[in-house]
């Protein structure tokens, strides 16, 4: 879908205050392990995003029975070994995240469970070796397109073997299919990371009641046990809000506050970031319980941004937001480096490549590197794009990032893919309308 994005008029700006959508990372582990526990559990604010109503369907499908009122859903688990065997392909759709968990659980799941997991053309791309080889490695049965590294993904269910496993990548979804595979594994499970991950998994397993223990840093161990039901409350997405966050910052006379955000330690280096750079915020902190995700209000006004160098640890935090940090560089004085973030050429799109492009069209100089991208920032001017059409390339981040750079472009310009905001933030466009004084 092409959508006509023009900049703001000189005297707009982002004002107000503002909610964004429930977090779909942790909705999609919420309904898994809602769906395994004994009892019905209770989550609140689920969101309509594409990818957690695309697992939503899967654990449907799986038997679970589940009653909708609005954005609160009542899912009567089954228990550790209560899913019914699918009569048909478990479509995930774009969702990664809801793909590789799934797998962890059905290659746990017992003995001739069979089940075939598949998604649309962009996931279709994604590398699953990393999650299929570890769980081979424990002894699931495992087969798929390209030696089972792509999908679509066949799996015939077993008790795994225990032990200890070290991952090659920090990857909070490798992670969390391990753990699930763990909850049914003949033994207890060790996994060591290179560098921590999320931890949205490890909180959520504390509030189901599992035999879970965080062993180091970057160590977990899970134990087989049954887990128990729970309510689960969903926060405001903090990558979405990331899209919000660096709109204000860039468009002058902006001040905007996003009422509660998931504030976990593990998802918020983009703040981190953005303070180097200089922003100009506020995070106020609500109080939850230990085993539910922090939560919080955040205030930003629009600042003069500086470049900074992001490397090492801190880009497995940030892996999200770099798109949108990358138009932030555009935006600074000075020149900023990103790198070690190869990791981004295997997400929804080559996001490596296509930000230089996006960047390059739109009269800023970029250099691509093979692990990221150096970026001379052009802060006294608008943007002066070089080309009218952008794509979108099936990626909900990079079509977030070129609406809020056409905010401040000289001249309009043209979004091919508009629509895959949706994925994560369905009322993204019509939210900056709203915010539009």
């Amino acid at each position: 879908m092409k959508k006509i994005l023009k900049p703001l008029a000189h005297n707009q700006s982002l004002k107000g205050e503002c909610q964004v959508p429930p977090d779909k990372s942790i909705a999609q582990r919420s309904v898994i392990l809602a769906g395994i526990a004994k009892g019905e559990s209770i989550i609140n604010n689920f969101p309509m995003a594409g990818d957690p109503q695309s697992t939503l369907s899967i654990m449907e499908k799986l038997g679970l029975e589940i009653e909708k009122n609005q954005n609160t859903l009542k899912i009567k688990g089954q228990g550790i070994q209560g899913l019914k065997e699918p009569s048909q392909i478990l479509d995930c759709g774009n969702s990664g995240t809801g793909f590789r968990l799934i797998m962890g659980l059905m290659a746990g799941h017992p003995a001739g469970f069979f089940s075939v997991l598949s998604g649309d053309q962009s996931l279709s791309k994604r590398p699953m070796k990393r999650v299929t080889e570890p769980l081979k490695s424990l002894g699931a049965q495992i087969w798929g397109r390209e030696n089972a590294s792509k999908a679509p993904i066949c799996i015939i269910g077993k008790s795994l073997n225990g032990g200890s496993i070290k991952t090659a990548v920090a990857s909070a979804q490798l992670k969390s299919a391990l753990l699930l595979a763990g909850l049914n594994a003949q033994a207890p499970l060790i996994i060591t990371e290179p560098v921590a991950s999320r931890n949205h998994t490890e909180i959520m397993l504390q509030s189901f009641g599992a035999n879970f223990k965080q062993v180091d840093e970057l160590t977990v161990q899970i134990s087989p046990n049954s887990l128990k039901a729970t309510e689960i409350n969903i926060p405001g997405d903090f990558s979405s809000a990331a899209f919000l966050i660096a709109a204000a910052l860039i468009i002058p006379n902006s001040e905007l506050t996003i009422k509660q955000i998931g504030l976990n330690p593990t998802r918020i280096g983009f703040l981190e970031v953005v303070k180097k750079m200089g922003a100009n915020l506020q995070v106020d902190y609500n109080q939850q319980s230990p085993d539910q995700e922090p939560i919080g209000n955040i205030t930003v006004k629009s600042s003069n941004l500086k470049a900074v160098c992001l490397e090492g640890s801190l880009i497995a935090n940030i892996i999200d937001e770099i798109p949108i940090i990358s138009l932030l560089a555009a935006r600074a004085e000075g020149i900023t480096e990103i790198k070690n973030a190869e990791e981004l050429r295997v997400k929804e799109s080559d996001r490596l490549k296509v930000m230089f492009e996006v960047l390059t069209g739109l009269g800023v100089k970029v250099s691509e590197k093979p692990d990221g991208l150096i970026i001379e920032g052009q802060p006294d001017k608008p943007f002066e794009s070089k080309q009218k059409t952008f794509e979108a390339y099936h990626d909900h981040r990079i079509a977030m990032t070129i609406k809020i750079a056409s905010l401040i472009c000289l001249n309009e310009i043209v979004l091919n893919g508009s629509e895959w905001a949706s994925v994560s933030f369905p009322s993204f466009y019509d939210l900056l309308d709203n915010l539009t004084k």
